[in-house]
């Protein structure tokens, strides 16, 4: 009977430390690639707030996965730093863009947050004001169109 209770304990436990993992978000995603072929789009999330353990100071926002080039940007909102870093994973090289975020700390809320994705550029917008933009060497448009069956994945929170 205690092993059996046991066992019960460790499922919850380990179900419980997957809740805050990434998820596939197939409209979205849809909707994404809508945009892609326009060639200009605006990814917008609102009302982040502060993870409960403070601890934790880099939050997964969301990734783009280009599956069949093997071609993935992830985002990442990093409070102590004061930043967003986008990842850019192609062919299993990563390279790191920072976009900087003054006026925000570990425990502020942020009303919103938008990247605006126009051409080979990426432009962060916070509370509807812009902070900061990168160039970068592909933009969505080509990378849809190298794509044989094209496919985007949008993942989030």
């Amino acid at each position: 009977m205690h092993w059996l209770w046991f066992g019960f304990i460790t499922v919850l436990c380990m179900s419980l430390k997957h809740v805050a993992s990434l998820s596939l978000d197939p409209v979205a995603s849809s909707e994404l690639e809508q945009y892609i072929k326009k060639g200009d789009c605006v990814v917008s999330m609102r009302h982040i707030r502060p993870r409960r353990k403070l601890h934790i100071s880099i939050e997964a926002l969301f990734m783009i996965d280009f599956p069949t080039l093997k071609h993935k940007m992830s985002f990442f909102l990093d409070r102590k730093q004061q930043r967003v870093t986008l990842d850019i994973s192609s062919s299993g090289e990563i390279d790191s863009v920072h976009f900087d975020i003054p006026h925000i700390n570990e425990t502020s809320t942020i009303r919103s947050l938008a990247l605006h994705f126009h051409k080979s550029r990426i432009s962060l917008l916070v509370d509807c004001k812009e902070t900061s933009a990168h160039d970068v060497e592909m933009n969505f448009n080509q990378l849809y169109t190298q794509m044989d069956d094209p496919v985007v994945k949008l993942v989030g929170i």
